[in-house]
């Protein structure tokens, strides 16, 4: 996650579909960062955090599927965070993926080891079984106890979502919440002159 501009928003840790959700940030500007942007950008974003084997090589197909799920993942997030119904088409892309997930670990048969079992992870079925588990842990949050605490950053720019883990938590990072006091303090300090001056006149 080379220059990622901000910290982990708090409930990343525990829900990796959080992060998911997150992995394209805005920044003011209208800038965006987005560090599952290319094939090699998303199949390091997997590996380091155990959804795909050190050796998967993801191609632009598989990164489309993955921002695909992810505009989905955060609109359920959105939903669940105004308390409102998620649409039916978000709804079946994360069903979708949850039926990719693997129901046993096969039996394998290794000259040193001998019989164990272990996932399949064929090359060609790295981005669904990656899928399988964000949005298992997806489906996990969104029933969960976590669910009550799930929000938007409050600050204007920021399109992220976290965990409020105190009722005066607004903000995804202290950068975020500098951010929005520096404006607020901008706009006293312009907008008082301009009150003396009228006080003044009348």
């Amino acid at each position: 996650m080379t220059g990622y501009p901000l910290p982990p928003a708090p409930g990343t840790v525990e829900h990796v579909s959080l992060e998911f959700a997150n992995s394209a940030v805005s920044l003011p500007g209208d800038r965006v960062i987005d560090v599952m942007d290319t094939p090699v950008d998303a199949t390091e974003w997997l590996i380091e955090r155990n959804l795909a084997p050190a050796d998967a090589q993801l191609w632009d197909v598989c990164v489309n599927r993955l921002h695909n799920l992810r505009a989905h993942t955060r609109a359920l997030l959105a939903a669940r965070a105004d308390d409102q119904a998620p649409s039916d088409t978000a709804l079946q892309a994360v069903n979708e993926a949850l039926t990719r997930v693997p129901s046993v670990s096969l039996l394998r048969w290794s000259d040193d080891e001998g019989l164990q079992r272990s996932a399949e992870h064929p090359a060609t079925q790295v981005v669904e079984h990656a899928m399988a588990s964000l949005a298992a842990d997806l489906a996990d949050l969104l029933t969960g106890s976590d669910a009550e605490i799930l929000s938007a950053c409050s600050a204007p720019s920021c399109n992220r979502y976290m965990l409020r883990t105190h009722a005066r938590r607004h903000w995804c990072s202290t950068r975020c919440g500098d951010r929005v006091r520096a404006a607020r303090a901008y706009a006293r300090r312009n907008t008082a002159p301009r009150s003396k001056e009228t006080a003044a006149a009348n």
